[in-house]
């Protein structure tokens, strides 16, 4: 009896001196460090902890990786320079009965060859010919040829125009942006049908 007593006595005591000791399970525990300021490990290479939290755990897992940045939504794309370009813009105009180009023609065409090139939704492009009526249909129709084919070289010479998305036409006197009186070829009349004796760039978009 008394014996049993005895090592009733004995793991009671065993009992408060472990409850006694620091936990080690609690990951929410300070780590406990050595002397010379590192943490102190078991044989399994875990952190021994004391029974409280400082706020200052070296053996605390990082932190979770932020979040990858939401991507924002694509801009909507500005409208392309060629589908702000006015009607004027793509026509160039000539000296009765020539088909040159003039000064102002070439730079103009210029700009429309670079806008042209730097567009990423032009389809295809047609150059028109047009005359005046002043002449027969027949020499009119031919003159409206050289000046389509005389802005098509100049566009081609500028690396935008190639025969897979361009097309040239002539319509020689039909279509005429002004309308005269008068069958008198004078300076008057000649002047007063210069609209008319113009080539035209017609752009379609991809949809």
């Amino acid at each position: 009896m008394i014996k049993n007593k005895l090592f009733a006595a004995i793991a009671l005591a065993g009992f408060a001196l472990l409850a006694s000791q620091p936990s080690f399970a609690g990951t929410d525990k300070s780590a406990v460090m050595d002397k010379r300021g590192n943490p102190v490990t078991d044989k399994r290479d875990n952190c021994v902890r004391h029974d409280w939290n400082d706020g200052t755990d070296v053996c605390a897992p990082p932190p979770p990786p932020a979040p990858a940045p939401v991507a924002a939504p694509a801009p909507v794309p500005e409208p392309t320079p060629a589908r702000q370009l006015l009607v004027d813009d793509r026509t160039v105009y000539f000296d009765f009965n020539k088909s040159e180009l003039m000064s102002d023609s070439v730079a103009k065409l210029d700009n429309l060859a670079e806008v042209l090139k730097t567009s990423y939704d032009v389809k295809s492009a047609k150059i028109v010919g047009y005359a005046d009526r002043v002449g027969s249909e027949e020499y009119n129709m031919k003159l409206s040829q050289k000046r389509a084919e005389a802005v098509q070289d100049y566009l081609t010479s500028k690396g935008y125009i190639n025969t897979s998305i361009a097309q040239t036409s002539w319509l020689g006197e039909a279509a005429p942006k002004v309308e005269c009186d008068g069958n008198k070829v004078t300076n008057g009349l000649i002047n007063c049908l210069a609209e008319n004796r113009r080539v035209e760039v017609q752009v379609e978009f991809i949809q």
